[in-house]
């Protein structure tokens, strides 16, 4: 078993209770959304199939080693949760994708990042022309706005830059994008889904077009986390709280629409929320700070067209790594988080090869 800090082992010595499940699973409620649209989607399979070797596809895997997988991680939190201070827990170049909604996490990350691991943050503050046109940085006296056209055009340009760069790891450790709800927004007043939605009246076609620009914005990120990168994605969040220790109960991210939160924050395999609290551990020692907490309820609630609830539940989790191995909270620190999350998958390596 891998080792984690002090503080981690002594708080996952102390556990909840298993928490409830919600009323449908994300697995659940996609195969209904699959169903609705499958009078659209389905091919013709008259020609069947190619076959599958089974044998085969073991054997493939029995030769291949488990690679150590970075973060791609989803931290949901409430305001002034910690969100932006725990940007600037990565150690090494973390590429900062933000809008000017946003801004106030640069230096909030930066100050972290100073006094942390020495990391360097790298703003690219995607709606505001802060670069002349031979790329050179300009004074904050001289930035312009960007359209949000003009805005999501410079953030799948920076994306596809990183992706383009042969070995990009060796020369930036992180990216992040602050925030999920601020890029959607920017999503969502571009010209295109403006006239879908208000001249076509389509409101639906407008929804699954942002959708779908989104979707690949993920993609690209888990394109750069496949080639070594870590991901980190912020998301806003409405929760209640434990009066007395500030631990989440229920939170509910405020990323808009029911299917694109079933879509969008499903599809990472990393997620936690982060948020400010008095942890008390087996010990009857007492902690203040910043925490990833992995336990509480974390879900989305909406209504189908027949006015039937429903609810999606997200449970915070570190992907490949049992909910028994995870403890219930552990420090603000996505260094120490990453750490964790490799040393699990080196262990499992090493057991596989003996």
């Amino acid at each position: 078993m891998p080792e984690l800090s002090p503080l981690a082992k002594k708080m996952q010595i102390k556990r909840r209770p298993p928490t409830p499940a919600a009323p449908e699973s994300v697995a659940e409620e996609a195969q209904e959304v699959e169903a609705e649209v499958e009078a659209e989607v389905e091919a013709p399979r008259k020609g069947g199939l190619p076959g599958v070797n089974i044998a085969h596809l073991i054997a493939q895997v029995s030769q291949q080693p488990t690679a150590p997988e970075p973060l791609c991680l989803l931290m949901v939190g409430t305001r002034q949760a910690g969100k932006s201070t725990a940007l600037g827990t990565g150690k090494g170049v973390m590429i900062l994708l933000t809008t000017s909604d946003e801004a106030h996490s640069i230096e909030t990350a930066r100050a972290m990042a100073s006094t942390c691991y020495g990391g360097t943050i790298v703003p690219v503050i995607i709606d505001m022309m802060t670069e002349d046109s031979n790329g050179r940085p300009l004074p904050a006296a001289q930035w312009g706005t960007l359209t949000a056209d003009q805005a999501m055009v410079k953030m799948n340009g920076v994306l596809d830059s990183m992706i383009a760069t042969a070995e990009i790891a060796k020369q930036i450790q992180w990216v992040a994008v602050d925030s999920l709800y601020s890029v959607f927004k920017r999503i969502n007043e571009k010209k295109n889904i403006q006239q879908i939605k208000n001249v076509a009246k389509n409101n639906f076609r407008a929804q699954e077009v942002a959708l779908k620009e989104l979707l690949d914005l993920n993609q690209k990120l888990l394109l750069l986390q496949k080639r070594g990168l870590n991901v980190v994605v912020t998301c806003p969040a409405a929760a209640e709280q434990d009066k007395q220790t500030g631990l989440y109960d229920q939170v509910e991210p405020l990323l808009e629409g029911y299917r694109n939160n079933l879509h969008v924050v499903g599809i990472f395999p990393d997620i936690c929320t982060v948020g400010k609290a008095t942890i008390e551990t087996q010990e009857n020692e007492t902690f203040e700070g910043h925490f990833f907490q992995f336990g509480g309820n974390l879900n989305k609630s909406g209504k189908k067209v027949t006015g039937e609830e429903r609810c999606i539940n997200f449970k915070p989790r570190i992907n490949g790594i049992l909910s028994t191995e995870t403890p219930d909270f552990m420090n603000a620190d996505l260094t120490e988080l990453a750490a964790y999350k490799l040393s699990v998958r080196e262990s499992r390596q090493l057991k596989e090869e003996s």
